[in-house]
């Protein structure tokens, strides 16, 4: 596992993870995995075959609350410039004008839940 990942299991307000590859999913138990030989060395018999198949992988968090307001403030960019409203004539856009200053944007989907 990556640190990323081990990060996540270990953090004190996640409950379980689930892991989603192709046709196969596993959901751990994060207290178990860590405390729990008899679960830990037995992941293999959770794994199950889903119906729907997940190109690469996705990771699913149960977790508290508070850990999900963690998060999305962590993964807002910290360089937005808001967006000048369409109707304001003295905010131009640069990329109509030179698109070569148009810059490399990213949007992230987080698909995070919590269970209180």
């Amino acid at each position: 596992m990556g640190l990323g990942i081990v990060s996540l299991m270990a953090h004190d307000k996640v409950e379980a993870t689930t892991f989603s590859s192709s046709k196969f999913q596993l959901t751990v138990d994060t207290a178990k995995w860590w405390n729990d030989k008899n679960y830990y060395s037995t992941w293999f018999e959770r794994v199950r075959r889903v119906r729907n198949a997940v190109q690469g992988l996705s990771i699913y968090l149960r977790s508290k609350a508070e850990l999900i307001t963690k998060l999305r403030k962590a993964l807002e960019p910290k360089d937005r410039k808001p967006i000048p409203s369409k109707g304001d004539p003295t905010k131009r856009n640069p990329t109509k004008r030179n698109p070569s200053k148009c810059q490399n944007a990213f949007t992230t989907q987080s698909r995070l839940s919590t269970r209180a």
